[in-house]
């Protein structure tokens, strides 16, 4: 790999076998649960810097039930085991590299739900649907001793909101429980241009290090995501997303408030 920032040791800029990856889901049996198993395989090094060799593999079990209301489930039992080979140089010989091995067990539970309430009316056919997602993982504390490679960049958004984990790599792990919920809502029409938005939002029983100051996830209720669509065409799709805290939640009550008590004194 190569910068145009001048400011960059070369040296120190990592690079990147390719990546090996396999993924494997298994028949459905009698009740339509199946076997899942995912495996990765990562090997980094620099001229000058640390080194590592990662192997994840990852198996579960995951059974999907709709009951006669029209629930929707989605049970889910997983355990990942990761490898890390772990080069840094030493800091008493120039030019030699100590290497150290890492390892850690993750397991988890998650149970997905949702509930779609549909009605024709004379705008179109409207759903509203809420949705939830129970998570079950260990704490855990960031091991300072496994580099960071693929997860320095994040955002939290609706995208990731009913992501087990949210990092966009294997590096990093979010565990805890939590329940993350949301509402979304869709209106279909003939007359008018088809729309959806939606609101969530993640509630942590216990807060760790997890997540840094400013991704609204570090405290136990997070902040607000959600999107709205709006379909002008088939061919066209506008959309917007956004995230609020609870400043600014508290800041827009506040404001809709006074607005209120301006009007009816205007009013009177």
């Amino acid at each position: 790999s190569q910068t145009l920032n001048p400011g960059i040791d070369l040296k120190t800029v990592p690079y990147l076998l390719p990546i090996g990856t396999y993924v494997y889901r298994g028949p459905p049996g009698a009740r339509g649960d199946y076997w899942l198993l995912d495996t990765n395989v990562r090997v980094l090094g620099r001229e000058e810097g640390a080194q590592s060799q990662r192997f994840v593999v990852k198996g579960g079990w995951r059974y999907p039930y709709t009951s006669e209301l029209g629930e929707r489930y989605s049970f889910n039992v997983a355990l990942r085991a990761d490898a890390y080979r772990v080069g840094n140089p030493d800091p008493q010989v120039v030019g030699k590299t100590v290497y150290d091995f890492e390892g850690r067990i993750l397991p988890e539970i998650h149970l997905d739900w949702r509930l779609p309430f549909a009605r024709a009316s004379s705008v179109g056919v409207i759903i509203v649907e809420p949705m939830a997602q129970l998570v079950w993982r260990p704490n855990y504390k960031t091991n300072s001793n496994i580099p960071n490679e693929d997860s320095l960049a994040f955002e939290f958004d609706d995208l990731n909101l009913f992501s087990v984990d949210r990092f966009a790599g294997l590096d990093r792990y979010e565990g805890g429980a939590r329940i993350n919920y949301a509402l979304r809502g869709q209106v279909s029409s003939e007359f008018f241009p088809d729309a959806e938005v939606m609101v969530g939002q993640v509630f942590r029983a216990q807060v760790d290090d997890t997540y840094s100051d400013g991704t609204g996830l570090n405290q136990t209720f997070s902040d607000y995501v959600g999107r709205w669509k709006i379909f002008p065409s088939r061919y066209v799709t506008l959309i917007h997303r956004f995230r609020l805290d609870q400043k600014s939640i508290g800041a827009l009550t506040k404001e809709n408030k006074q607005i209120g008590r301006t009007s009816c004194r205007e009013r009177v």
